[in-house]
């Protein structure tokens, strides 16, 4: 339907109209409308990546590794390698959100949901990730402050 609409229907519309302003208008909306879904994207893979790793954090040792070894598994499917391995940190925490997932555990943080993304392996960029650290670090100490240590954990 999206194809249909942005690359069919409303360029034919445009072709009927003499002046130039409506197809100017229609490519400001296009670029405006790929960047905020760009932007969504990026935010959704960062905080995936702050509450993965603050999960993790708070999970018992068997339940560390079995998120790991889930985790492992859609590294080798995603990849097509059985001898796949990550590349970096980002990488491992956005496979590890989508393993929590699959096992059915909650983030601690923020949502009590995952965000849904198509391919773990595509990092968003720094500034989105500290801006996601940055905010998890006041929900967590204001969560500490007013509740006292133990509603933080």
């Amino acid at each position: 339907m999206f194809k249909i609409l942005f690359f069919g229907i409303i360029p034919t519309w445009l072709a009927l109209q003499k002046d130039w302003i409506w197809w100017l208008g229609y490519a400001v909306f296009v670029i405006v409308f790929f960047f905020l879904v760009n932007t969504v994207r990026n935010l959704s893979s960062a905080l995936n990546i702050v509450m993965a790793k603050t999960t993790y954090s708070n999970l018992s040792e068997d339940e560390q590794l079995e998120v790991d070894r889930v985790a492992e598994n859609i590294l080798t499917v995603y990849q097509s390698d059985p001898e796949a391995e990550f590349e970096n940190e980002f990488e491992q925490w956005g496979y590890a959100a989508l393993a929590m997932h699959d096992l059915g555990i909650a983030p601690r943080i923020f949502f009590s949901d995952w965000f849904p993304v198509k391919n773990p392996s595509r990092i968003p960029p720094d500034k989105w990730i500290v801006m996601s650290i940055k905010t998890a670090k006041g929900w967590l100490e204001s969560r500490h402050s007013k509740n006292g240590p133990e509603a933080a954990d």
